[in-house]
């Protein structure tokens, strides 16, 4: 069964749509939800449905679909969209029906940019890649002849193959910190700390980018929580007030940190999930008898 998966999971980071949505729907089966794939003008539409509303709240979903996605790290797919809707029965023109019909189709939908992995994680992947490749091919007319000088042959060829294509990847790993430097200036390089693991404290207590980041992650969790139980325009007002701290920090991260896209396309996404409990907390409003 784990092989099967890990079977999967592969496929899946070679792009394959159809295992891409086999993951989702493994990992999203508790929440209820289903989803579908296509890969239209370099975007990777997603389809999510669930027979109840709640089962599709956005702020609680971009962000875990967002991690899924990541931890999978698809070949060629950057950009996706999310959709939502109510699960219906017509699902063989799906992605024709809500570009024809948004409004009415769909509860909402979110564009996300995957955040890329680090060179280092790339080039791994790109030998795992080969690695696997190289197990996979055959070469029919060897195995006919079940020459062993032929096979030998072969397999020194196979792994010189090998050998050159990590050499080069190498290299280019080489270049690329090299030009990095050259790029760089002589006050960002004396800037670089030797062997320092602890970070040095900042004047006046001011945050780091990365306990900015940590802590905006923290208050998200804490205001999805708060969100499940809300019921007065009181408790929504405060969770609007926890996504807006939250944002405020992903906001503050300056743009030298490593995860800055993602903080930014986090604070982009705590600010909607902001308006969206301040709507809340005006329909309780609304409806309260008081």
């Amino acid at each position: 069964m784990s092989t099967s998966t890990d079977d999967i999971r592969k496929q899946a980071h070679q792009g394959n749509i159809v295992a891409l949505v086999q993951v989702l729907n493994s990992q999203l089966a508790e929440r209820g939800i289903k989803t579908r794939g296509i890969f239209v003008d370099g975007v990777l539409q997603l389809l999510c449905e669930a027979t109840q509303p709640e089962q599709l709240e956005r702020w609680t979903l971009v962000p875990q679909i967002e991690n899924i996605l990541e931890s999978i790290s698809p070949r060629n797919i950057q950009r996706v969209r999310i959709n939502s809707r109510i699960l219906q029965n017509q699902q063989l023109l799906w992605f024709e029906e809500i570009n024809r019909n948004p409004n009415t189709q769909l509860l909402w939908s979110e564009d996300i940019i995957l955040k890329k992995p680090p060179l280092p994680q790339q080039i791994l992947g790109m030998i795992q890649d080969s690695k696997m490749s190289a197990q996979t091919w055959q070469n029919p007319r060897i195995d006919a002849t079940n020459d062993p000088d032929q096979n030998q042959q072969f397999n020194r060829g196979l792994v010189g193959g090998m050998a050159v294509s990590l050499a080069a990847l190498l290299v280019s790993f080489g270049v690329y910190q090299w030009l990095s430097l050259q790029n760089s200036s002589p006050e960002d390089i004396s800037s670089i700390p030797a062997e320092t693991p602890t970070p040095i404290p900042t004047p006046g207590n001011e945050l780091s980018d990365q306990e900015k980041f940590s802590q905006a992650v923290r208050l998200a969790q804490q205001a999805v929580a708060a969100g499940e139980v809300a019921q007065t325009d009181q408790e929504w007002s405060e969770i609007a007030e926890t996504w807006e701290e939250a944002a405020e920090l992903m906001e503050g991260v300056s743009a030298e940190f490593s995860r800055y896209a993602t903080a930014q396309n986090r604070a982009s996404l705590y600010r909607r999930n902001q308006e969206v409990a301040r709507e809340e907390a005006g329909k309780q409003s609304e409806f309260s008898p008081y």
